[in-house]
């Protein structure tokens, strides 16, 4: 099965704020794949994915371990057209984690799976929402 995970800290967000992103191979080009077709298409419809809860082991990565990682159990990307190239809007739902991106940060986000495969990891793709605030995304 799959292995797609996002999560954030409940507290402790100092060191690393915002979202956590990790991904096996297999998951990791699901994602690339239907965003590349996104792009490709110019469609602005959602892509769903399902999130599966962090191991010990992918949370070990980061190590942060002294706070709660938080997850959801789905994922819904939508790729604005018309929005700033810095645009990245990250909200919660019940269960989901919906991200509104730019095309120039879904590239980005691209770049960001493509150096996951290549076992690149620690870094992090910054933006801001609508309003102003800072939203980030690591890699790990």
């Amino acid at each position: 099965m799959p292995n797609l995970f996002l999560w954030r800290y409940r507290t402790g967000t100092r060191n690393y704020p915002g979202y956590h992103l990790s991904t096996d191979i297999e998951a990791g080009r699901h994602v690339r794949e239907r965003l590349q077709s996104r792009l490709s298409m110019g469609m602005n419809r959602p892509i769903k994915f399902e999130l599966t809860k962090p191991t010990a082991e992918v949370l070990s990565v980061p190590n942060n371990k002294h706070h709660k990682a938080i997850s959801k159990g789905n994922l819904e990307i939508t790729i604005s057209f018309d929005s700033k190239d810095d645009s990245l809007c990250i909200s919660e739902t019940m269960d989901t984690i919906e991200i509104v991106i730019s095309t120039s940060k879904a590239n980005e986000l691209l770049e960001g799976l493509e150096g996951l495969f290549k076992g690149e990891n620690d870094y992090a793709m910054w933006g801001v929402d609508d309003d102003g605030v800072k939203s980030c995304i690591w890699f790990w």
